[in-house]
């Protein structure tokens, strides 16, 4: 472990800790009339995001020392199919939203094929409908809040 690394992780515990301190012994308030515990609540929090950065600077310089690569297109492009099933999935139902982010998300990928990808996506849709209204019964729609 690094200085960095070492530093970051001191950071966020210290925010962390900042964080759930003034929120459990403190009224928080809100923004047009504050508690006293708002503002050590927005420092600790200012404090994890800052040490996270921190953090992970660290583990891409020393990525970059032992030559790992970073690719930013896997990361991106689950990022994106979350953010999509995000939107998605109360208004379509988890039946077109599981699709749209197994494919997606696919093309982290580059070699997978157009075939594989849809089958993939097709099977996992099929498991993820038996798992959540057969089985176990959630109530979230499976397409458009018909089923």
């Amino acid at each position: 472990m690094t200085r960095d690394a070492a530093g970051a992780v001191l950071v966020m515990g210290v925010g962390l800790f900042a964080c759930l301190h003034a929120y459990s012994n403190y009224s928080i308030g809100a923004m047009s009339s504050p508690g006293p515990g708002l503002f050590p609540v927005l420092i600790g929090a200012l404090m994890v995001v800052s040490g996270a950065l921190v953090g992970v600077q660290a583990l891409l310089a020393t990525a970059r020392e032992k030559g790992v690569p970073f690719e930013a297109r896997p990361l991106g492009f689950i990022l994106l199919a979350i953010a999509i099933f995000a939107l998605l999935v109360e208004t379509t139902g988890y039946g077109i939203a599981v699709p749209i982010l197994v494919f997606v998300a696919s093309f982290a990928d580059r070699g997978m094929s157009l075939k594989l990808r849809a089958i993939l996506a097709l099977s996992l849709t099929v498991i993820c409908i038996t798992m959540f209204k057969l089985i176990l019964q959630v109530s979230l729609p499976v397409f458009f809040r018909v089923w």
